[in-house]
């Protein structure tokens, strides 16, 4: 590979899209996104075609040629634990319906998955959330499902903001944070697939990374797929399964990060609720409270997005809220027929007397965790979802009728496309 110029051209490339992401406010999200998405076409073009490699229209493919013998020793050393967990992780993926996932002779997890369904509609019945119940019967891919299909009933009748966004660092996302929370994800995605593979000796025929521009994409292990095909359903879950549990552990211990980091943070910290844009024709709108900070809401004090979610769904429709903003004081604001108010908003966090550059890395730290654990929690539960591209699909193809399975492909990416519209709006 020519590494002088690639770099140079990677290079020349960041600081473009930190260019146009930090110094061109005139522009909107959608001029920005296609200026930085022409960008890395053509980066993208340049690189695969100065170092021959594959790809095309941005993309490019970096085939590494090295053994992973690591996942071949992990692999054998722990069999029984990994069996377990991609097991455990069929049932949290899909609750009741993993029982017709698992194969006659697997007994122990056709139990599991009826005592753990079991589990958690008494749980519903104790506390009377409806989400456990929705977990109980379809796991973390019918409530990814119906997240979906709620946003979507409501992006089509009332106006509200995109449920999905594709993630675009510089543009709608921090650079460093997003490139590095993107590579953490797909990297251990794929990782836990060569390693499932592995564990049945499968042959990886090709590894590496697919990337869009300077933009690591995703990662790729490639499995032998008439192999892969030939085995028993129970191994093919197992593989299917492996990258969405290794996002969902990775999901779990950025949690525990992010709260010990946060801790850690409070005595220095201050919380607030930015509104960073509203809906055209919407009560916020009207009031112009756009790019203000809420401090309280009729009296109560304000700290987080859930706080404000909270009292304002309490409130309900056609009421009037008393503002409290920190750049205009107070506002009225009668609520729509929706008991909505029409505001995008966001937690901010200030940091109180701590030196400028102090923050500004206190501030990286917060977000790649924050992000890291979005988009690996996102790519656990979509990567369920039977859509035509995601694992979610090929489990589903394997244990229900292929016309159910293709009716569900298509109401699937019938509800991203409606979830992605606010976003061009």
């Amino acid at each position: 590979m020519n590494h002088t110029k690639t770099i140079a051209i990677s290079i020349l490339e960041f600081f473009f899209i930190l260019l146009i992401a930090w110094n061109f406010e005139f522009l909107g999200a959608i001029e920005k996104t296609a200026i930085v998405l022409l960008s890395l076409v053509i980066t993208g073009t340049t690189i695969q075609r100065i170092n021959n490699l594959e790809g095309g229209y941005g993309i490019v493919i970096v085939k590494l040629r090295e053994k992973l013998q690591f996942l071949d020793s992990f692999a054998n050393k722990n069999e029984k634990l990994l069996n377990f967990l991609a097991d455990l992780m069929i049932f949290f993926g899909y609750g009741l319906l993993a029982y017709v996932f698992f194969e006659r002779n697997q007994k122990r997890q056709k139990n599991l998955s009826l005592f753990g369904s079991a589990i958690f509609i008494i749980l519903f019945l104790v506390f009377g959330e409806l989400s456990l119940f929705g977990f109980a019967l379809g796991g973390f891919a019918l409530l990814g499902f119906s997240a979906l299909a709620i946003h979507s009933y409501e992006i089509l009748t009332t106006k509200t903001f995109p449920g999905v966004m594709p993630p675009i660092p510089g543009v709608n996302l921090p650079f460093f944070e997003g490139i590095a929370a993107i590579a953490i994800t797909v990297m251990v995605h794929e990782l836990c697939h060569g390693l499932y593979g592995r564990l049945k000796k499968l042959k990886l025929s090709s590894t590496g990374l697919v990337f869009f521009g300077i933009i690591p994409l995703a990662g790729f292990i490639e499995i032998d797929e008439k192999k892969l095909f030939e085995q028993p359903k129970k191994i093919q879950n197992r593989i299917l399964v492996a990258g969405s549990l290794a996002n969902l552990i990775v999901s779990i211990i950025f949690i525990l990060l992010l709260f010990l980091f946060s801790s850690l943070l409070n005595p220095i910290t201050q919380k607030s609720v930015f509104i960073y844009d509203t809906i055209e024709g919407s009560p916020a709108r009207e009031a112009n409270l756009t790019n203000v900070t809420i401090q309280a809401v009729n009296g109560t004090n304000i700290t987080t997005t859930q706080e404000l979610k909270t009292i304002l769904t309490a409130l309900g429709a056609n009421k009037t809220v008393n503002i409290t903003t920190l750049e205009k004081g107070n506002v009225t604001v009668k609520m729509d027929k929706e008991g909505k108010l029409g505001i995008y908003t966001r937690d901010k966090l200030e940091f109180v007397n701590v030196p400028k550059l102090i923050s500004g890395w206190l501030f990286f730290f917060l977000s790649f965790l924050s992000l890291t654990l979005l988009f690996n929690f996102s790519a656990a539960v979509l990567n369920l979802l039977p859509i035509f591209v995601a694992d979610g699909y090929r489990i589903l193809n394997l244990s229900l009728p292929k016309k159910l399975t293709l009716l569900l492909g298509w109401i699937s990416l019938a509800l991203i496309i409606i979830n992605l519209l606010p976003w061009f709006g």
